[in-house]
Parts: C-alpha cells; structure tokens; sequence
C-alpha cells in the first residue's frame, strides 16, 4: 500500500509538472503571437505612413514647380508690358 502511494504521488507530481510547463510553453506563445500582432500592425502602420508622406512630397514638388513655372511667366508678361 505503501509503495502504491509513493508511485501515486510521483505520478501526481509528474502530472503536475507536465501541466506547468505546457501553461509555461503556451504563455510563451500567446505573448510571442501578442507581440506579432504588435509588430505587424506597428509595421502597417509605419508603412502607411511612409506612403502619405511621399505622396505628399510629390504634390508640394509639383505645387512649387507651378508656382515657378507662373512665376516666370509673370516675369515674362510684366517684361512685354515695359
């Protein structure tokens, strides 16, 4: 009898330690998949926010080139009037 409660108790014991390390394993891979998630949308993000900028770029380009082009050609037309 007692040789059974000491083989009971050791199982007991394994069993419980089993359970430990899966919680142990699966919190490891619910925080790796939470911060997956993170850099995934942290990345979007970034990578949405590059895209406004460039675009916003090319249209203050394309603003000042016009600016320029009616600039001179204001130049031109005060030249003709003189």
């Amino acid at each position: 009898m007692k040789m059974f409660k000491q083989k009971n108790s050791m199982l007991i014991k394994e069993f419980l330690i089993s359970e430990l390390i899966m919680l142990q394993t699966s919190k490891i891979y619910q925080a790796r998949n939470e911060w997956r998630k993170k850099a995934v949308e942290r990345a979007d993000e970034i990578r949405e926010y590059r895209k406004t900028t460039k675009r916003h770029k090319q249209i203050i380009f394309e603003l000042k080139k016009e600016m320029k082009n009616l600039k001179q050609q204001l130049k031109k037309g005060n030249t003709k009037k003189i």
